[in-house]
């Protein structure tokens, strides 16, 4: 008899700890949502990079930058400032260097988004993401895998 309480005793204090459970997962991560309204170029984003309180966000409208933490962004697109396409679908940042790759071309700032020069990656087709560490950028395409080992300048 002293086995089966000990056993109910332990299944009662189980189903406790799971019934308590639910509780403390109803809210385990909390996200605000950013928008058009708050500046992005489109809801509709393909990527995102955030470096210390700048946040970079690569759109299908131009690639938005924020430097308060996402409390407002400023957004960047070919007519404007010179990006290869205004669908960007990865961004990378370091340093001073910004580097968007786009649909039709991939682009570096050297000027916090301001002005964008478009360079040659030898890839082809849509520019799907891009990283950079150090001196070295890599861009992905759909020709395959293009290097840089001089920031992107050639």
């Amino acid at each position: 008899m002293a086995s089966f309480r000990t056993a109910l005793l332990a299944t009662a204090a189980s189903a406790l700890s799971l019934a308590a459970a639910p509780a403390a997962l109803a809210n385990p991560l909390t996200f605000t949502n950013k928008t058009t309204t708050d500046g992005l170029g489109s809801n509709n984003v393909r990527g995102v990079y955030a470096n210390g309180n700048t946040i970079y966000a690569a759109t299908t409208n131009g690639l938005s930058i924020s430097s308060n933490g996402g409390t407002s962004f400023t957004n960047y697109t070919q007519a404007n400032n010179g990006l290869a396409n205004n669908q960007v679908n990865g961004v990378y940042a370091i340093g001073s260097n910004i580097y968007a790759a786009t649909s039709n071309g991939f682009s570096i700032s050297t000027n916090g988004g301001l002005n964008w020069t478009t360079a040659s990656t030898g890839g082809g087709g849509a520019f799907q993401g891009v990283f950079a560490s150090g001196s070295s950028v890599y861009v992905a395409s759909q020709g395959g895998v293009s290097i840089s080992l001089n920031s992107g300048t050639s």
